[in-house]
């Protein structure tokens, strides 16, 4: 079981606009925190009636959300499988 929660805001720009107005939203965010590199991508399909006053849309309203977060550095490095629990894992013996 795994349970994270994630909070961010960042900039995306249209990449393109459906024929019927839906936005197609895309952007990325790069982070350097305690000397490791982060990166937020984003990309999903907005109504205009949901983008706000504001001029902000919640992750909820977007719809086939694609989030990604990926990063560098020496916390990334300690989360990947060892050696022997990747062995184990390519023979089927722990899941990978």
């Amino acid at each position: 079981r795994r349970s994270e929660r994630f909070l961010a805001s960042f900039s995306v720009s249209v990449i393109d606009i459906v024929n019927d107005g839906t936005l197609l939203v895309g952007g990325t965010q790069v982070l350097y925190i305690n000397g490791e590199r982060s990166e937020v991508t984003l990309e999903g399909k907005v109504r205009v009636v949901d983008i706000s006053s504001q001029n902000t849309v919640i992750s909820t309203l977007l719809a086939d959300a694609v989030i990604s977060y990926d990063g560098e550095g020496f916390v990334t490095r300690g989360s990947n499988p060892g050696l022997v629990t990747w062995l184990l894992g390519v023979f089927g013996l722990v899941p990978v």
